[in-house]
């Protein structure tokens, strides 16, 4: 199934139940982190971001 656009890729993943969003992570401190942990995860989430410290919102 081809998309446009990242934002088609998310909500076709979010209809399927398979995204985890994450607000607040530190993108030092956290985020890495957190991407090693959700990639072990059976099935592995598409794993979104958002209000990063230090960073505009939607960053």
């Amino acid at each position: 199934m081809p998309f446009n656009d990242l934002r088609e890729f998310i909500d076709a993943a979010r209809k399927l139940d398979q995204v985890k969003d994450i607000h607040g992570a530190h993108w030092n401190l956290e985020i890495g982190a957190l991407t090693e942990i959700f990639a072990f995860k059976e099935p592995s989430p598409l794993v979104v971001f958002d209000q990063i410290p230090d960073h505009g919102p939607n960053f």
